[in-house]
């Protein structure tokens, strides 16, 4: 997967593929959470987790025809914090103990979303 095609497939599923399984053989199924800043890697959640793992994008693929814009997703919106660039969304970063927090405003995903009425 490229950068680009990373940026497009933000919040939707992906496969990651380790080196030693097979073509013919079934992935690991996540959904791709941001790209990482050196753009060879992107965040994914895999499975039942409830934090992202940084996995290599060259190991990564679409899933054709599962193109799922979940909820949870804040990267989408405006981060309001003072120190953002004018027009920055929110991008989230691995903090302390694994919580991913907005590089800006330094607020956890899950306070953002919660802020936003994406999550109870």
């Amino acid at each position: 997967m490229t950068p680009e095609e990373a940026r497009a497939s933000i919040g939707q599923k992906v496969v990651y593929r380790a080196p030693h399984v097979r073509p013919d053989q079934p992935g690991e199924e996540g959904v791709l959470i941001s790209l990482a800043l050196s753009e060879r890697d992107a965040f994914v959640r895999y499975g039942a987790d409830t934090t992202s793992k940084l996995t290599p994008l060259e190991l990564l693929e679409p899933i054709p025809g599962k193109h799922l814009r979940e909820p949870f997703s804040a990267t989408h919106y405006l981060c309001d914090s003072p120190g953002a660039p004018t027009g920055a969304t929110h991008h989230f970063v691995p903090g302390t103990q694994g919580v991913m927090v907005c590089r800006y405003c330094n607020r956890s995903s899950s306070q953002v979303r919660r802020e936003m009425g994406l999550e109870r």
